[in-house]
């Protein structure tokens, strides 16, 4: 599996390694891990121009609240 060059998978744990809270870390143990600890991401680009995404984490938080999922749900 490969993406294009400036394309990512899993937006997602991007969005967790950077906008997560140290106590969501800490639930998840990923405390002093990086989105390049991880050997499956390691060929990928880890930031892209533009894309924030602690900011897009706290969105994706917030969608999931507004649907009616708790914050300790979504972890």
């Amino acid at each position: 599996v490969q993406v294009s060059p400036q394309e990512r998978g899993y937006h997602i744990f991007y969005q967790l390694c950077k906008g997560a809270t140290e106590a969501q870390r800490e639930t998840l143990h990923l405390q002093s891990l990086q989105v390049s600890d991880f050997k499956y991401l390691s060929s990928s680009v880890f930031d892209i121009e533009g894309v924030d995404d602690a900011e897009d984490f706290e969105t994706t938080q917030r969608a999931m609240s507004l649907i009616g999922i708790s914050r300790d749900d979504q972890l």
